[in-house]
């Protein structure tokens, strides 16, 4: 099985997380401007849009923005580039607060357990136990400051049943794999080193994790990849056997 090369641009992550600014950036958690970029269209600001393109379903996802309190904030979606070739982004301004995580800017690709509706791929999800080989690839640039992670996130399922309304309860496992810009620690504790192709990743792991907006109660167990070389352009080859990247350019 194999998704279509995804090519994302600027102030985040394809699949990523942005976090409070640290105390090296006391602006806080940012992108820089895009006011003069005229080659940079804004899609929406609005909490929680989200667009179905070619490639995915674009999020907005700002799941823990009450946690910025009466702060400033904003996150946008944003769009650049012919019709032919079309990239897309997103712009966000976070205040600090410590290590806490806002939002979830994404591409979802398939059915998402939090949010419900339709899948963006006619063949997910899938059983693990069908899965033969499953390739994906992205492409992406990143100007931040501040803490943020990109991200490729997972979700596995216990009864893989999808429909119109959002079913996070139903999610058993949380699978991440961090490889850039990655300044706080995952959840968890680190577990073990491991190798994979030329790549070495930190393995954390949290048996009981939650929803950290207190908005949701079900919990599931997260596993963390955490790659200890940042890399913004990536090639996945999951298989049965190993579910990690052979190679990341």
């Amino acid at each position: 099985m194999s998704l279509h090369p995804l090519t994302v641009f600027l102030f985040t992550a394809a699949l990523g997380s942005c976090a409070s600014g640290g105390r090296d950036h006391p602006q806080a958690s940012r992108a820089p401007s895009m006011a003069n970029d005229p080659a940079v269209q804004e899609i929406s600001c609005t909490d929680f849009f989200e667009s179905d393109t070619t490639v995915g379903r674009l999020s907005s996802n700002v799941w823990n923005k009450h946690a910025a309190g009466n702060s400033a904030s904003r996150q946008c979606i944003m769009t650049r580039g012919p019709a032919t070739a079309r990239q897309y982004g997103w712009w966000w301004s976070w205040p600090i607060r410590g290590n806490t995580v806002f939002a979830y800017p994404e591409m979802v690709i398939g059915w998402k357990p939090w949010s419900g509706g339709t899948s963006t791929h006619p063949r997910l999800p899938l059983r693990v136990a069908a899965i033969n080989s499953f390739k994906w690839s992205y492409e992406l640039e990143t100007a931040a400051i501040g803490k943020y992670n990109l991200a490729t996130s997972l979700c596995l399922t216990r009864t893989g049943v999808t429909g119109a309304l959002p079913n996070p309860a139903d999610i058993s496992t949380e699978i991440m794999i961090w490889t850039d810009g990655y300044d706080f620690a995952p959840p968890g504790a680190k577990q073990a080193d491991s190798v994979i192709g030329d790549i070495t990743f930190e393995i954390w792991y949290a048996a009981n994790w939650g929803d950290a907006s207190n908005k949701n109660s079900n919990r599931w167990t997260y596993v963390a990849y955490r790659a200890t070389a940042r890399s913004c352009r990536h090639r996945w080859i999951s298989r049965r056997s190993s579910m990690m990247p052979l190679r990341m350019a």
